[in-house]
């Protein structure tokens, strides 16, 4: 069936699917074009302090539009528990490295990992969540000002923290972005659900997934998919919010 995006409610534009057909075992979908680029942290810095509010408004739109479409939930777990995997724990992460992390990243790692062990969770909700706003899912055309949020093959039930830290933190949203978006997220009235982001619950979160990020990309099983470009990047990003 036919999806109209509707950008009146959602604040940005959306995959309209013109048609599905199945071949054997697969579910081939055909979507409409959506203009634009991929958003970014290059796209981002090229814009005026207008054009990044406006479009800070449209994602706090969107994922206020999505969290409050299905009933919320009380917390279930913490965000922390959120990096998944083997690296449980600072001393993990850090004994991971087998004394090579520099004594200012394990000390903010371990500030970080206190933080959010002690921090409240009851503004942890359970909500419908996209679950992977990488920059690669988010598109933004620079003639109109409109952003497009795109592959919802992740999308379900999730923490409200799920939208604001991505997985794939090397591609992550600019920190000054999330930052705005957070800012007017909290701003947005009548919502069904008054839900609240704390900005330093997200920016902890971003330096303890940041740091489990590069300790499994320095993995044996997992350098010959890395490359020492990427790791650079997820340290330079690490840095941001440390």
């Amino acid at each position: 069936r036919t999806i109209k995006a509707n950008y009146a409610d959602t604040g940005v534009m959306l995959p309209e699917i013109i048609e599905t057909k199945n071949l054997g075992n697969k579910q081939i979908i055909k979507e409409k074009m959506i203009p634009g680029k991929d958003f970014n942290i290059d796209l981002y810095q090229s814009l005026s302090e207008e054009q990044k509010n406006n479009i800070a408004k449209q994602m706090a739109m969107f994922l206020n539009a999505m969290h409050q479409s299905f009933p919320i939930e009380a917390p279930k777990e913490s965000i922390k528990n959120m990096t998944n995997g083997k690296l449980n724990s600072a001393n993990d992460i850090i004994s991971k490295f087998a004394g090579t992390l520099p004594k200012n990243v394990e000390t903010r790692l371990k500030q970080a990992e206190q933080y959010l062990v002690t921090s409240d969770i009851s503004d942890e909700l359970i909500v419908m969540t996209h679950k992977d706003l990488r920059t690669a899912n988010i598109i933004y055309d620079k003639d109109t000002g409109k952003l497009a949020v795109i592959d919802f093959e992740l999308a379900g039930h999730g923490n409200v923290y799920r939208d604001f830290i991505p997985y794939s933190t090397s591609t992550s949203m600019p920190w000054d972005f999330t930052k705005r978006v957070i800012e007017y997220y909290n701003k947005i009235p009548n919502k069904k659900h008054p839900i609240k982001i704390n900005q330093e619950k997200v920016k902890n979160m971003l330096v303890y997934a940041l740091l489990c990020e590069i300790a499994r990309a320095t993995s044996p099983q997992d350098m010959q998919n890395t490359t020492e470009k990427d790791i650079k990047e997820l340290y330079e990003l690490f840095y941001r919010y440390a």
